[in-house]
This record gives C-alpha cells, structure tokens and sequence, in this order.
C-alpha cells in the first residue's frame, strides 16, 4: 500500500463553483466567492473584522506593516517556525529575537518569551504550532498588565482551533490564517488578516492590501473615483481560488470529522509504544485546547533515529516527513548571529520529530497501515 503524506483531493462542489466564477467573466479579487468565504467565517467564528489576503506570509507582513515595525523595534517569536514570520520581520526593517519553545506543545515557551521582552520589544507572534496553542492568557495578562507591545497570532496551522472555547486568531491584537494546499481547509494558495484590535483603522487595512488605494470604497459605491491612500501592496487573492476555497468550507465539518477519526485511531494504537525503542512522545493536545487536528506526529531519541524510521516507512510505501528546521541553525540564522546551541528545545524538535500522513481524505485502513508499519519496524530495531 501506499500513502501519502497529504493528499488534495477536490470537494464535490470544486468544479461547478469555479465553472460558475469563470463564466461569471470576475477572475480578479473581490468576487463573489470572495464575499461567500468572508460571510462565512463571520457566521461561524467570533470575527471583529477580516480580509482574505494572497497567503498566510502576506497577512504577517501586513500585521507588521499596520503596527509600523521598523529600525529598532524588536519582534520575539519562536525558532521553530516557518520563515514566513521572521521574514515579515526582516521586510520592515525590525529586529529578530527568538525564542525557545516548548517540547510538550512545540508551541513557543511562555516563560522564555516573556523574559526575553525588553524596552524595544513592539510585537509578540505566537505560532499555533498543529493547530495547538501555548497558554495564550499567559501572554494575554502580561499584556495587560505592560501594554506597550502587541500580540500577533502566527495561526497558519490554528483555522478552527480553539483556545478555552475561543478560536485561535481570534484572541491577539491581530491574527493570521494559511489556506495553501498542505492545511484542513485549502484554496491552493490563500490566507487571512483577522483584526481583533479596535485601534486598527479597518479602511486603511482594506487599503494595504489594495495596493494602499480606496478600491474598497469604490466597489463598494463609497465614492466615485479611485486613487492612493496610503502605502500598500497587492494581497488580495484570486475569486478563482476563493471558489475553491468556498468548495471546502461547504464540506468543513466532514473533512474535520475524518481528522478526527485518524488522529484518534493513531494515537490509540500508537500510545502502548511510547517510550519503546526510542520512541519517546507523540503529540498530545492540552486540555485547553479544541484542535482542527491539522497534524500527528511522534518523536524519537535521536535524529539517526528519527531518519532511520522514515527511510524504513518509505520503503514501504509510507510518505512521512519531519518538519521546520530550527531557524536559528540555519544560513539565515548565524548571519543574525545566533550558534547552533542557543535554543537546545527548538533543536531538539527539528531532529527528532516524525509527522506521519493526515489529510481529510486518509482512511482508517491507511492509518492501520502506517501504524503498523511503524510498529514492525521498532520491532525489528
């Protein structure tokens, strides 16, 4: 048998819904599909305000740029990450300080963040990594307590997640959504800018990422002419993708449903090995937390390990994969001066982590499959 780490599969209503856009001559942004994926998330998520952007890396750049990160300012997120956050960082000209993470959660170390805030810290990004949170009240009462810097949710992973029954994305000052084609609910390519904080000037979002003109307004019939507001770029996605990303939310709760069913079948037959052979920890959810169930993943005790296992998985067909390399052990890293020793949980994840196949179309016979595939080949160590 054969299985794929993830797998994209067409809802049933894909290909009539983008029929309709083409025939509907608006390929452009700000279609129809567009208006259905905004309604929504606002029908089903306690959303303040929200605009779909190109992807989740475009709704960070914006979130820095609408905080007005500059020379100087300081931005704290976690070393095990996806360059997306750190790059928006770099784009504004801010300044990159990381943090370890936690290896119960993956999810950043409250405590190391926290201390690690000093007088130029202007923003702190979260990622919610698998769906999965750190203790955001943590943050959130710290916050309140100083009030001189701002919470960004990196929550490419998190769409429809909860944290204590609050969607995560939905709880920092801003937060930001991925729907590319590796995440629960795709549209190829996409993402979304969740404002939470009531300080924001929503116009001038819809500006940025619309090349910083009033083009909102002019659809919208607000005025009659079109011109430049303020700085911006183009951010705004495709209705042709927007209908494919409409496809998938109509059939949200089934495909999450199937999550649900290969998560928990893996974790009830993988949890009697752990600590067996060097397989020392799955992923486990908080009880905190509601997970989409974007992900599950084991760790081993070592990297040649870790590798062992994988190359072993492959040869029976089985696509696994580990996951983001610790970005302070990276090219990019040692240029902003940071050594391979500097956060010994971020590195340790990156070696040793496993992430076996999950997508909303895997059945129960592939996840017995890969199960025990996995188990025979601990056996056999």
């Amino acid at each position: 048998m054969n299985v794929k780490f993830n797998e994209v599969v067409l809802s049933k209503d894909a290909k009539s819904l983008i029929n309709e856009c083409l025939l509907s001559g608006h390929f452009q942004s700000d279609g129809i599909y567009s208006k259905k994926v905004l309604d929504y998330f606002y029908s089903h998520m306690s959303i303040r305000k929200m605009v779909l952007t190109t992807s989740c890396s475009h709704a960070l750049e914006s979130a820095l740029w609408l905080y007005e990160i500059s020379g100087g300012d300081e931005v704290i997120l976690p070393s095990y990450n996806f360059p997306s956050a750190p790059n928006a960082v770099l784009l504004h000209r801010g300044q990159i300080k990381f943090c370890d993470i936690s290896l119960d959660t993956l999810c950043l170390d409250e405590n190391d963040m926290l201390n690690r805030i000093g007088p130029k810290t202007k923003v702190l990004i979260p990622m919610h990594y698998g769906g999965i949170s750190c203790d955001m009240d943590m943050l959130a009462k710290e916050k309140c307590e100083i009030d001189k810097w701002v919470i960004v949710e990196d929550s490419a992973q998190g769409a429809f997640s909860r944290y204590k029954g609050r969607y995560l994305g939905t709880i920092g000052n801003i937060g930001c959504y991925s729907f590319h084609g590796t995440k629960n609910i795709q549209g190829g390519e996409g993402g979304a800018l969740i404002v939470n904080d009531p300080n924001i000037d929503f116009d001038r979002v819809q500006s940025m990422v619309q090349k910083g003109t009033n083009r909102h307004q002019f659809l919208s019939g607000d005025t009659s002419y079109y011109t430049w507001m303020h700085p911006g770029s183009s951010y705004t996605p495709s209705d042709l993708l927007m209908a494919l990303l409409y496809s998938q939310l109509l059939e949200r709760e089934a495909f999450s449903m199937t999550r649900r069913q290969s998560y928990d079948r893996y974790e009830n037959q993988l949890a009697p090995f752990v600590g067996y052979k060097g397989l020392e920890k799955m992923i486990q959810i908080p009880d905190y937390n509601e997970s989409n169930y974007h992900m599950f993943y084991v760790r081993f005790e070592s990297m040649k390990l870790r590798n062992q296992i994988m190359d072993s998985l492959a040869i029976k067909g089985i696509d696994s994969r580990f996951h983001f390399m610790a970005l302070h052990n990276t090219p990019m890293g040692y240029r902003l001066g940071y050594k391979a020793a500097d956060f010994p949980n971020s590195q340790k994840a990156s070696e040793t982590i496993l992430r076996l196949p999950l997508h909303n179309h895997m059945t129960i016979d592939e996840v017995d499959y890969v199960c025990e595939s996995l188990v025979d080949i601990l056996k056999e160590l």
